[in-house]
């Protein structure tokens, strides 16, 4: 049965909301009412990026499901509980279920490729660092390509070490998740220890633009076992 709650697609903190403009254009031609916020977040506010993140999004409805790309996955938990989420569904996404850096995520998933990571930032390196032929295989349109990297916010070492801290028992919310790419395997098998739904597709990390019909297609799947 479809739901008939909105969906709010939050993209990573690491690029802009083009990513989930393909599929909010699918689930708006379906009659899905969709919501696209984009974070916001400066140095001009003296709260930790992540909160001024959570803070910047807003939902005119209560009771959405709420959908988070990559590094949204770590600020997922907060937004839902200021918007009053119905749903969750994390899309290649981190999980966060006690306090930790982002650097913290990546060194428990892959402990070399951590440290490799840290040092590349501690040297004065920035992430994203994607170039035209880093993102040639994912994304062949030439043009699309062109819009993802004009897109991207990379950051420095300072944003990487925010500590974050979700809210406690945040996964009583119905969650489920849908695994785009190899690398996010170790979350979803995080999610299915836990006994949330667990779609896996052999795609890739930026299949939400590539791939927008499937993609939506899998956000009304799941929130349709979510929501009963």
């Amino acid at each position: 049965m479809r739901t008939a709650r909105p969906f709010v697609l939050i993209h990573s903190p690491l690029l802009g909301a083009l990513t989930w403009q393909p599929v909010a254009e699918q689930l708006g031609a379906h009659g899905y009412t969709v919501f696209t916020p984009e974070l916001v977040d400066g140095p001009e506010n003296d709260q930790p990026l992540w909160w001024q993140q959570v803070e910047s999004v807003h939902s005119p409805a209560r009771g959405a499901v709420l959908v988070g790309h990559s590094g949204a996955g770590a600020l997922l938990p907060s937004m839902a509980a200021k918007l009053g989420a119905s749903a969750m569904i994390f899309v290649d996404a981190v999980l966060l279920f006690e306090p930790a850096t982002r650097l913290d995520l990546m060194r428990a998933e892959d402990p070399p490729w951590g440290e490799e990571f840290q040092r590349h930032l501690q040297a004065g390196g920035v992430f994203p660092d994607w170039t035209d032929d880093t993102l040639r295989e994912a994304i062949p349109d030439p043009a699309l390509r062109q819009r993802l990297l004009a897109d991207m916010r990379p950051r420095a070492l300072d944003f990487f070490l925010e500590r974050i801290t979700p809210p406690p028992a945040w996964d009583a919310t119905p969650c489920a998740y849908i695994q785009l790419s190899e690398t996010y395997g170790f979350y979803a098998e995080q999610a299915s220890a836990r006994g949330w739904p667990v779609i896996r597709r052999r795609l890739h990390h930026f299949a939400m633009l590539t791939h927008p019909a499937a993609i939506a297609n899998l956000l009304v799947l799941m929130s349709g076992q979510l929501i009963r």
